[in-house]
């Protein structure tokens, strides 16, 4: 069966979300013990009680210990002194998670059905390192900023700070460039759960093609239905470390995630910066989607290592009753898939809406025939699948 081309044309739409992590003190002056926090502020009400906290290490329960009514909320160690803050306030017990680490770490918060609801991933060189100030940010997703404490206030950016959260500096190993990062396998059927505990279950690799070390601790994978898997020492084997044209195998580790049949689609990214991304449909058992040049195709899988492309068909004697003992070669077919974001495009989007008339996305091309939308019933039947 040839190859069949296989085309996807989106424009990337950027989450919305009614609540967001505004300011962590991850490093206060003195001692870290109960001065630690993670601040939150919603416009709305909203119940965390029960929700999770997580950071590069470990993950913990929120417990209401205050309510108030303010659009603001504070994650705090139990003995924290809150007297006097007009904010809602849970506490985790005795630590932030693992206590926030002064280096770098992470500041999750996931809701009761497993869905993020915001991550802030920070470093020291971003500031807030035993110098009296916090990190604020504005926004979902974004990077944060010095600023003066104020937990349960608005956040008070400071005008002169000797923290640069964009340093040149290229000694700094906190600073990384994660241009060279894409998706070089990714494992969605695997033989067994696909939740299962690593190293079983699902998994996704990271080829770095660069020449230096880089950190891919917060990165974050999304698919098609904004579930997210964030790179923390919890879902790799020894280190979120990737070495110069390196391998790194990040697992789902308890948790499924890759659709198994249908479209999909896998985005590796950094707070809202996309890196790389891909899709493919249908999977099939034990095989994994991997990426040869600018193709992924169904191949052995190889973690770690290069990826290997699949052998050539076999050819094997009929064993059929009453075979006339010719030989019929086994049937193979991969999806070749090529996928253009036309938010990014202007000359593709161009040439998409006077080849089809329609502006709207996705808009999926098989075999010179376009689909537009998501119409799994029309893009099994083009597959003849």
């Amino acid at each position: 069966m040839k190859p069949i081309l296989f085309c996807v044309l989106l424009i990337a739409i950027q989450p919305v979300t009614a609540v967001y992590i505004t300011e962590v003190m991850y490093n206060p002056e003195g001692s870290d013990n109960n001065q630690e926090y993670v601040e939150m502020y919603s416009e709305l009400y909203l119940n965390f009680t029960s929700s999770l906290f997580k950071d590069l290490e470990s993950t913990d329960a929120l417990t209401l210990i205050q309510e108030a009514n303010s659009s603001f909320y504070l994650i705090v160690e139990e003995g924290f002194n809150y007297t006097g803050i007009n904010a809602t306030i849970y506490t985790t017990g005795a630590t932030i998670g693992n206590n926030l680490n002064n280096e770098r770490d992470m500041a999750l918060i996931e809701d009761i059905t497993g869905q993020i609801i915001d991550f802030f991933y920070y470093n020291n060189t971003y500031g807030g390192d035993n110098d009296g100030k916090a990190l604020c940010k504005e926004t979902p997703y974004e990077g944060g900023y010095p600023c003066d404490p104020t937990p349960g206030g608005m956040n008070t950016p400071i005008e002169d700070s000797s923290a640069d959260n964009s340093s040149d500096d290229e000694g700094d190993s906190d600073t990384f460039d994660y241009s060279s990062l894409l998706i070089n396998e990714f494992f969605p059927d695997p033989n067994g759960s696909d939740d299962a505990p690593l190293p079983n279950g699902e998994w996704i690799e990271i080829y770095n093609s660069g020449n230096n070390f880089i950190d891919t601790a917060g990165l974050t994978f999304t698919d098609k239905g904004n579930n997210n898997l964030i790179i923390t020492n919890n879902n790799v084997v020894e280190t979120t470390y990737i070495s110069p044209k390196g391998f790194l195998v990040v697992y789902a580790n308890g948790k499924s995630m890759l659709n198994n049949n249908g479209f999909e689609k896998l985005i590796l990214s950094f707070q809202d910066n996309i890196i790389h991304e891909t899709s493919y449909v249908d999977s099939k058992k034990g095989m994994t989607w991997s990426k040869f040049d600018d193709t992924y195709i169904l191949a052995p899988p190889t973690p770690g290592e290069e990826n290997v492309e699949p052998p050539e068909p076999q050819e094997e004697e009929s064993k059929s009753s009453g075979s006339s003992g010719k030989q019929h070669p086994q049937e193979h077919s991969y999806l070749s898939i090529d996928e253009i974001n036309v938010g990014n495009d202007r000359e593709k989007a161009m040439q998409l809406i006077q080849r089809t008339g329609q502006t709207g996305v996705p808009q999926i091309e098989i075999d010179g025939e376009f689909v537009i939308g998501f119409n799994q019933e029309k893009i099994d039947e083009l597959l003849g699948i």
